[in-house]
């Protein structure tokens, strides 16, 4: 057995080691200048499928550029690093194969956070957060395949926004939901399920029991039945003690 287990264990690091040399042969590091920023980064030189609702970002002619659906050369892939002027980082990030993927952060000059956002598959999903000059923070959110999801807070201007499907309320959806329900007499999923019925106005001023309570709780008499004494329970007609005749014959004297 720990012969089987070092030869899986062999197999597997080969195999690890032959893919990565694999990908290392298309892989090739460029790094552009320009009088604000210095790029360094990763092109993958084998052409990939794209998907066509995804934005790429490739390289061409000294620049970076990006495209929806497809990519005009080779793809960025693993990580990004630009820099400012003096050599300050600017943004890092990653890229799969021409898309943002991970945790990319931005920085001003004075090398404070501009920004934190997560990307997952080439769209913003996840957290965001936003900051002023000083790296305080003045905007935090979430964003869903790159559509603001949930509770933003304005941190400056102290305001609160909820997003549902993109579209911004003043409070949350669900409690406008059930504002109109409520007003329109609609009752909740719940209440209609589980809650108990309403009766119409039109029915007769009586409560009908629950099905519990008809089929095992005491019968209830009718109100027009005779005030006669009950029956006795079937046990007790078969396994009782018998009462006497209770005959009320006056004696001889």
């Amino acid at each position: 057995m720990k012969k089987q287990g070092v030869f899986l264990y062999t197999a597997i690091a080969i195999a690890a080691c032959l893919l990565m040399s694999f990908t290392q042969d298309y892989l090739q590091k460029r790094v552009i200048r320009s009088k604000g920023y210095d790029e360094h980064f990763y092109i993958y030189t084998k052409d990939r499928t794209t998907e066509r609702d995804k934005i790429y970002h490739w390289f061409k002619s000294g620049a970076v550029h990006q495209s929806y659906g497809a990519a005009g050369g080779p793809v960025l892939h693993k990580e990004y690093l630009k820099y400012y002027a003096d050599q300050q980082l600017a943004v890092q990030g990653s890229y799969n194969y021409g898309l943002k993927v991970g945790t990319w952060k931005h920085w001003y000059p004075n090398g404070n956070y501009a920004q934190v956002i997560q990307w997952k598959n080439g769209s913003k999903n996840g957290d965001y957060t936003k900051y002023d000059r000083l790296g305080t923070p003045v905007l935090k959110g979430r964003y869903v395949r790159d559509i603001k999801a949930g509770v933003w807070v304005d941190l400056i201007a102290k305001d609160t926004l909820w997003y549902k499907k993109g579209v911004a309320y003043n409070e949350p959806p669900r409690d406008i939901q059930r504002r109109e329900d409520s007003i329109a007499g609609k009752r909740s999923l719940w209440k209609r399920i589980f809650g108990k019925r309403q009766l119409d106005s039109t029915q007769v001023d009586s409560v009908r029991p629950s099905l519990f309570k008809r089929w095992f709780g005491k019968k209830q008499q009718d109100s027009t039945a005779v005030d006669t004494v009950r029956r006795p329970g079937l046990f007790k007609r078969w396994f009782g003690k018998k009462d006497p005749d209770n005959k009320s014959e006056i004696p001889d004297d």
